[in-house]
Order: C-alpha cells, then sequence, then structure tokens
C-alpha cells in the first residue's frame, strides 16, 4: 500500500513516528575534511588535549601499541576495544584493592575508621593519612565503612581516571573516520596526523581548552532552594526514546521528548533533570505536586552547525514560574544506568552538590516514558513500523487518511523477498525511537529562547516525511535521491542515521547541515556535501 500523507498530518508537523535508522555509511577511504575533524575533536574528553600540544608524531607508537594490544590483528572494532579496557581495568583493580583488603582485619569484606586506624598504626603520618583519603573517597554513602562493593567502584574509577591519563585518553574508535566499524593502523594514525594538523592550523576547540561556556558557568549550582517538606528526585537519561515535533536546541539539531507521569500523592516534588541529547519534558498527571523542576540543558554543536548558545530544553505542563534552567553539568552530568554500586555513588555525589538528601534516584539510558516518584521506566517495544501519535500506532489508508491498528509485524527477516523500502525506513525509525514522534505545540513549551516547529522533521522521521511528500525517493540500492526541492536536510543525520544522498539534476542543495550524510551530484558523481566528502 502506497503511503501518503494528508495535509492535517504534516500540519502536525508530523506525527510520523521516526526512530533513527542504522543507514548505510560512507564508503571507506572517505578523506577527511574540517567538519568531520570538529566533530571528532567534539567528542574527546578534555584530557585529550595534551596530545595537541605537541607533535602528533610523537604518540604514532603508543596508538599502534594500543591497538595491537586491544587485537592483535591490528584490526579493532568497538568490542574488541572496549573488552582490552575490561582486562586493563581487571588486572589493576586488584592493586587499589590490596590496601582495602590489607585493613580488613576480620575478613567479612568491609572496613571500618577503626579498623583502618589500627591497620596504619605503624605506617606514619604519610600512610595515615593515605588511608584517610582513600577511605573518605570510598566511603560513597558517608556512614564510615567502606563495603568491599564502595571499594570497587573506587577502584574502577580511579582506573578509569589512570587510563585517561596514562593512555590516550579517549576511545580509539573516534580514529575510525570512514564510519565502518573497523579501526586499523594505517587508519588511526593518518586520522590522528590529520587532527593534529588542523589543530596546528587553527587550535584547539573551546572544551579541549577549558574555556568553553558551559564549563565556565559549571562551577555553581544555581537552583532555587530546596526546602523543608519536598521529597528531592534526581530524573537523568542518555536520550528520550521519541522525537519531537519542535526544535528546542536549534533546526540543525534533533530534539527528543521525555514523558514525566507524576503519580498521584501529597509529598510535593522537586525535580533535578539532566539529559545528553536536546529534551523537551513533557510532564502529565498530578504536576500539582511539582514544587520546582531544574532543567540542566545540553547545548552542542553538531558537524558544520554553529554553536547552540542557549539551553537544549524545554518543558511543557508546568507554568515558567516553576521551571529553572541551569547550564549543563552545573548540578551534576547526565547519569544513565551503570549497575546498582554505580548509581549508589553518582546518588551520593548529587546530594553533596545540591546539598540536600537525594529521595528518589530515576535513571535510564532510554528513558521514554517515566513515572515519579517511583521512577519506574516505560520505553514501549522495538521494532514497531508503522506511524506513532502520542505513542499509539496507526497505519495510513489510500486515501492519506489514518485508522488505530494492532502493531504490525516487521518483514519476515527469513524470507527471500526484498522488503519494500519505506517499510525498511520505518523499521530503522522504531529501532533508535521505539515511541516514535511526539507531537507538542511551541505555545506550551517553556523555554529560555524561542521554538518552533521543524520544517523537516529529524533523522529518519524526516526522510519518512520527504518519501511520503514525493520529495525524495529510496533506491534499490539504498541511496536517498532527492528529486523535488527540499527546504533543508533532516537534523541529526549523523553516526548510525548518516545515509547517502544522490541530487537530481536541477535540484538545489537543500539549506541546514547533512551532518555525517554524503550528498553526491548524480551530474557529475562528485561528492559536494557532507562531512566525509573528500577534502
Amino acid at each position: 500500500m502506497r503511503l501518503l500523507l494528508t495535509a492535517s498530518l504534516l500540519a502536525l508537523s508530523a506525527s510520523l513516528a521516526q526512530a533513527p535508522v542504522r543507514a548505510q555509511t560512507p564508503d571507506p577511504g572517505t578523506a577527511l575534511n574540517a567538519a568531520r575533524i570538529n566533530e571528532i575533536l567534539e567528542q574527546m574528553p578534555q584530557g585529550a588535549a595534551r596530545l595537541f600540544r605537541r607533535d602528533v608524531a610523537r604518540h604514532t607508537e603508543a596508538l599502534t601499541r594500543e591497538i595491537f594490544a586491544a587485537d592483535p590483528s591490528g584490526q579493532v572494532t568497538q568490542q574488541s576495544v572496549a573488552e582490552h579496557r575490561r582486562v586493563q581495568i581487571a588486572k589493576s583493580r586488584s592493586g587499589f584493592l590490596r590496601n582495602h583488603l590489607a585493613r580488613d582485619l576480620n575478613g567479612d569484606g568491609a572496613v571500618t575508621a577503626e579498623e583502618a586506624a589500627i591497620a596504619t598504626r605503624s605506617e606514619g603520618a604519610e600512610g595515615r593519612a593515605r588511608s584517610y583519603t582513600e577511605m573518605t573517597r570510598a566511603d560513597a554513602d558517608g556512614d564510615g565503612t567502606v563495603t568491599f562493593a564502595e571499594a570497587v567502584a573506587d577502584a574502577d574509577a580511579q582506573m578509569q581516571d589512570r587510563l585517561q591519563r596514562g593512555n590516550l585518553g579517549f576511545d580509539l574508535m573516534l580514529l575510525d573516520a570512514d564510519g565502518d566499524g573497523v579501526l586499523t593502523v594505517p587508519e588511526a594514525t593518518e586520522t590522528l596526523a590529520a587532527i593534529g594538523a588542523h589543530v596546528s592550523a587553527n587550535g584547539l576547540p573551546p572544551h579541549l581548552t577549558g574555556r568553553s561556556p558551559a564549563r565556565a558557568g559549571a562551577a555553581a549550582c544555581r537552583i532555587p532552594e530546596i526546602t523543608g517538606g519536598v521529597e528531592v528526585v534526581v530524573l537523568s537519561g542518555y536520550e528520550g526514546g521519541a522525537l519531537s515535533t519542535v526544535a528546542v536546541a536549534g533546526p540543525d539539531l534533533e530534539s527528543e521528548v521525555t514523558t514525566v507521569e507524576i503519580a498521584a500523592g501529597t509529598a510535593p516534588l522537586y525535580i533535578l533533570t539532566a539529559s545528553h541529547t536536546p529534551m523537551v519534558w513533557r510532564l502529565t498527571g498530578a504536576t500539582d505536586r511539582v514544587r520546582h523542576f531544574v532543567v540542566q540543558a545540553r547545548a552542542r554543536q553538531a558537524g558544520g552547525v554553529q554553536p547552540v548558545t542557549y539551553p537544549g530544553a524545554g518543558v511543557t505542563g508546568l507554568p515558567a514560574d516553576r521551571v529553572t534552567f541551569v547550564p549543563q553539568g552545573a548540578c551534576f552530568g547526565y547519569v544513565s544506568a551503570r549497575g546498582e554500586t554505580e548509581q549508589k555513588l553518582q546518588r551520593a555525589r548529587i546530594g553533596q552538590r545540591i546539598r540536600a538528601k537525594v529521595d528518589h534516584f530515576a535513571v535510564n539510558y532510554t528513558m521514554g516514558t517515566v513515572t515519579l516518584p517511583e521512577g519506574t521506566f516505560s520505553t514501549g517495544e522495538r521494532r514497531r513500523p508503522g506511524v506513532t501519535i502520542n505513542g499509539q500506532q496507526f497505519e495510513m489508508t489510500p486515501d492519506g487518511g489514518l485508522r488505530p491498528v494492532e502493531p504490525p509485524l516487521l518483514p519476515d527477516v527469513r524470507s527471500r523477498e526484498r522488503p519494500d523500502p519505506v517499510q525498511q525506513v520505518l523499521a530503522s525509525l522504531y529501532r533508535f525511537h521505539p515511541l516514535g514522534v511526539i507531537a507538542v505545540d511551541p505555545a506550551e513549551v517553556v523555554a529560555p529562547h524561542p521554538v518552533d516547529f521543524y520544517d523537516v522533521l529529524p533523522q529518519q522521521a524526516g526522510l519518512m516525511q520527504l518519501i511520503q511528500q514525493e520529495k525524495i525517493e529510496l533506491t534499490s540500492d539504498g541511496y536517498y535521491r532527492i528529486v523535488e526541492p527540499i527546504p533543508r536536510f533532516p537534523a541529526g543525520l549523523n553516526g548510525s542515521h548518516s545515509v547517502r544522498f544522490v541530487l537530481a539534476p536541477g535540484i538545489e542543495m537543500p539549506g541546514g547541515s547533512p551532518g555525517h550524510s554524503a550528498v553526491i551530484s548524480e551530474e557529475t558523481g562528485a561528492c559536494i556535501g557532507g562531512a566525509r566528502c573528500p577534502r
């Protein structure tokens, strides 16, 4: 059945369900350009700046050694790099735990302050000071006893810091410039050399020099006073699980939605949030319970796009006088689920930062829909093709209408029949955004700056929108052929969302940024846009 969009559906700015696609990546061997180098630099931690303050060639041997250590073949993947890092941490963890076990006088796995004092009695002032520092640092809940789990968590944190400082200081796969998932020694050294040359000519980006505006403002957690009688809730995650129809971080960055359902109750709530992606926090339910809602908003820069200088976030369902926006990291960095011990440590650190007890700690990588204060998450079922409006599944009728349906099944992957291209895009939508696209009214958004509908929805939702408008077509070999003028590229076509466009003759280059996606001229066969075009 051919899918058509009605004018009313388009006016909704697309309740087309979106889910980022593991779309085709550009062919290996693509040379680096300035935009791609800036994207790699943006993802590097601040400690990596030392690599570029001196001759990058000095680090080639260390880089080669790291790759061969991760895989004797000299070709690494994200999995082999992660496994190598875990082995390094496991081998070194024992050194940090040796001191803990030496103070565990009764062998119960926990060390009390009294045990530590007895065990270090003969070590002199320096040894006792070191013991006190280590005990204080590891005692996450401040009860005076360091459990074995706390000691392990502290050892891992110290090892992570040591690895960042002692080795190259960043994820090796950042140097996988062609995005094929495999990093070789020649590719890594060539990429590092290109980055070094770029930095020599243009300098380091602000976040690697420690002078970025977000970091400068992160010194103080300036939030409304947390008074007695409220329950403090921390809500955090990497992503929202649904795309927004309005842009809260500019038209060239994808904005997501997290639905926050406030359960019935009597205790007032003070909620602090943080996320990695630009976010619309959509509050529903017993919102009268919310005394204050604090948003730490990530202002980020995507490839080739001008930096976003305002917080990339918005809130619906609350009046403006109960919402406060602060810079990213002002009170704490975003947290996603990492295990019970890590969450315990993070909870204690955040409590110290905001000078209040954290009563509820709700963290998940994909937040989707979360019920507070209990902190239960629902991210929906993955792999549901179709159209979703606010969580309800629909299918389109031949005349362009919508009708609710049971979630249809994906094409049988065992079938020899090639799946319909449109269904392929729809399936990709739900791989990364299981809750599809949620329609947001700009007039209802509390934000520190104006927000508006996207001209074209982000990522694969935008691709689906343009296909249904018959402005692009998906070819049998996986190219998106632009056959009619479009106002701009869908935002966020980076990484695993990247695709390959072909610009038909006579069609002007769209506005916005294609991100990591390549744009190829059908007339000349040349790559004319995108971060991965040859220099």
